[in-house]
């Protein structure tokens, strides 16, 4: 097992950030604002990301843990940061990608380069997670406004426009496919919405 420390401009220094709320992946969704089918509020109970605030320059961030399939967290009391500063240890800081990791040797039956165990290390709470990757941005999560100013969530829009196809909704899923192909910087989704609204201009 080997540490690998990850640089990241948006956890610098972890004696000074706390998580503040936990992300669900219902949170990670567009809602359908023209049906009432909505098939995922069981999506509610699992984690998949934090909010977090910085004390120091009042900035609140927050982590997604892409792909994620297990988490497990650990509160850190005072004890262990008097033992961190009396002994110079600074393992308590930042972000770490865990090379060939037991944990993921031990829950997960097929490991694969997809499934990667992180830690990450705030000031009273260490995460743990085996996700594919960690995606981390600026302001409490809000996927309203993440659809339109970071690419990697355009898919969303891709979702909704083929929730709404199951609907029967043809404006609203052409309208959805469209704003896809603006807001994607991913040349495979980009097609994909583009198929979508060719088909959904022919057969619905």
């Amino acid at each position: 097992m080997k540490l690998i420390e990850i640089e990241s401009p948006y956890i610098a220094n972890s004696e000074t950030v706390e998580v503040i709320k936990w992300i669900n992946k219902d949170e990670t969704r567009l809602k359908l604002e023209k049906t009432d089918i909505y098939r995922y509020d069981y999506l509610k109970k699992y984690i998949c990301g934090a909010n977090y605030r910085d004390y120091v320059n009042k900035q609140v961030y927050w982590v997604l843990f892409s792909k994620v399939r297990m988490i497990k967290t650990e509160n850190v009391g005072k004890e262990l940061h008097w033992i961190w500063e009396f002994t110079g240890n600074n393992k308590k800081i930042g972000v770490y990608l865990v090379e060939d990791s037991q944990w993921v040797k031990d829950s997960i039956k097929m490991p694969s380069r997809i499934n990667k165990h992180y830690i990450l290390c705030f000031y009273s709470q260490i995460i743990e997670v085996i996700c594919y990757e960690l995606w981390f941005g600026l302001d409490e999560f809000n996927i309203n406004r993440l659809v339109i100013s970071d690419s990697r969530f355009a898919k969303e829009f891709f979702r909704r426009a083929d929730e709404y196809l199951s609907a029967g909704l043809k404006e609203d899923a052409l309208e959805n496919f469209e704003l896809c192909v603006k807001y994607s910087a991913d040349a495979g989704l980009t097609e994909a919405a583009n198929n979508g609204i060719i088909y959904a201009t022919q057969h619905i």
